[in-house]
């Protein structure tokens, strides 16, 4: 399997996160994740021989792509926003993808905090 130079952040190792970040690392993209739980990034890391971030920022501090996989609206502010969080902490000009989709209130909001901080 060829290495991909794309680094990957993947936020959330749920019920879809696990295996999706999983088929990232698998297939050659090199991935970081971070859970909140961190038993479950540990085993993550076991399964999958990647690595994890002790916090979202660190998790996100080199990805080229970042993807979300967080339930509910407290979990994703809790990761999202703050010194730690995702989006004070990820490089400019990053791609990110949010699964599930958030309400489409989120994403202005995010999108105005994003803009603030470039």
């Amino acid at each position: 399997m060829q290495v991909n130079k794309t680094k990957v952040a993947f936020i959330g190792l749920g019920v879809m996160g696990f295996s999706m970040a999983g088929h990232l690392q698998h297939n050659g993209y090199p991935t970081r994740v971070y859970n909140r739980t961190t038993r479950k990034a540990e085993t993550w890391c076991d399964t999958y021989s990647g690595t994890y971030g002790i916090t979202p920022a660190e998790a996100v501090a080199d990805a080229d792509i970042v993807f979300l996989c967080v339930g509910n609206d407290d979990d994703v502010r809790s990761v999202v926003y703050g010194d730690i969080g995702v989006l004070a902490n990820m490089k400019k000009a990053v791609r990110w993808s949010i699964i599930p989709l958030p309400l489409p209130s989120w994403h202005l909001s995010w999108h105005k905090y994003a803009n603030a901080k470039a």
